[in-house]
């Protein structure tokens, strides 16, 4: 069997990741490929025996580093060779959070009139350019 990545090794988080695999088997017409995906994920399909192209796709989501592996077995139950590939899983927004409190002294009246410290929170995500 062969399997590879459609596009890159690299895909976004929650995005559909596409994997191509072929299989071949000159004994065999059926041939059963399972798939792990390495995040606790696995699949089992049928693939042509004739090197045809068998399309996957998983959706992953976290961020991190995954070996997906496979391996096939046939109607004879002959069981093939494990093939292995690497993807790349990121999330192209940065997030953060923090806050920024007035200078010592500083103060503002609330609704009520009252003195107080100004205190505001921020949460921000923005896009990391690749």
């Amino acid at each position: 069997i062969q399997l590879s990545t459609l596009l890159s090794d690299v895909y976004l988080v929650g995005s559909e990741t596409a994997f191509d695999a072929y299989c071949y088997d000159n004994e065999s017409d059926i041939v059963i490929l399972t798939v792990n995906f390495g995040d606790g994920n696995t699949d089992t399909i049928p693939c042509p025996a004739d090197r045809a192209s068998t399309g996957i796709s998983h959706i992953y989501y976290s961020t991190g580093q995954y070996q997906v592996t496979a391996y096939a077995v046939d109607e004879h139950g002959a069981v093939s060779n494990e093939v292995a590939l690497w993807i790349l899983i990121h999330d192209p927004f940065i997030k953060g959070k923090g806050n920024i409190s007035t200078i010592r002294g500083g103060r503002f009246l609330d609704e009520a009139e009252h003195f107080i410290d100004a205190k505001f929170e921020f949460a921000a995500k923005y896009k990391q350019s690749v």
